[in-house]
Order: structure tokens, then sequence, then C-alpha cells
């Protein structure tokens, strides 16, 4: 891929755990990534790692990463796990049900990002051998209307 054109994308990264530490550093290498921001929720966590990586930009919570205006009020106050996105997920399946659209998190998305560290876990398992990491193509027109 041609990153010539670099787009100056800004890069959101909700909790400082294990993911946070796995991706930080390859987001801010990136050649189409701007910025890089972290929020956590944990004031020990968010400086640790804003230190750890060298993130200038951090928050304290969520709404300043998650456009939160598009929650119904209702959600307002509600338990809400995986640093906000758990509120996220449940609206965005109930419009994919109601407007009979794929959610922006669906199995397919699911299987394009998992798949390649199942199968590198079994290429370990293997002593290193390549294997093939199978593609499953784009959700079909039918999927889309269920």
């Amino acid at each position: 891929m041609d990153y010539s054109s670099a787009m100056g994308l800004r890069i959101g990264v909700c909790g400082a755990g294990l993911f946070a530490s796995s991706f930080i550093p390859l987001f801010q290498a990136h050649p189409m990534v701007d910025e890089v921001c972290l929020a956590e929720v944990f004031p020990e966590r968010r400086v640790e790692q804003a230190a750890r990586f060298g993130v200038p930009r951090t928050f304290a919570g969520v709404s300043s990463v998650h456009p939160v205006h598009r929650l119904p009020k209702e959600f307002a106050g509600l338990r809400n796990g995986h640093q906000g996105s758990h509120q996220f997920l449940a609206c965005d399946f109930i419009e994919a049900i109601t407007e009979k659209k794929l959610p922006p998190v669906h199995v397919w998305a699911a299987a394009r990002y998992c798949l390649p560290g199942i199968v590198a876990h079994e290429s370990a398992k293997r002593g290193g051998e390549l294997l093939e990491i199978p593609d499953f193509g784009d959700p079909t027109k039918i999927a889309s209307q269920v």
C-alpha cells in the first residue's frame, strides 16, 4: 500500500491494559496516524502507560473519546464495561435489527481480526510452521438484510 498520502488519523485507545501495550506503539509507528490518545479511568495506569509510550493526550474516562451523544439518554448512569464500549455495542445491535443493517462490529469483522491470532497460535504450536490465513470475504448482501 502507498502511504505517501498520509491521512492524519487520530486514534483513541480505550483502556491501558495489555491491548494498549501491544497496539499503542503500532499505531504510533504507522505512517497514516498523526496522534494516539489514551483513555483510562484508573489514574495510575493512565499515567504509567502514557509515560511509557510518550502519549501526550490522555483522558480520565471515555466521554471525550466516544460519541456519547448518539446513545439513548436512558443509558446515562447505567453500568458500562470495557471503557464504555458496552453501551455502544448494545445500541449498535438494536439499531442493526431495527434498521436491517450490519452493526459496525459483526462476525465478519470479528473473524478478520481474530483469525490471524488463532492461526499464529496454531503456527507456534507447530514450531513456527507457516500457515495460511483464510479470508472469509465481505459480508454478503443477504446477511446485511437479516
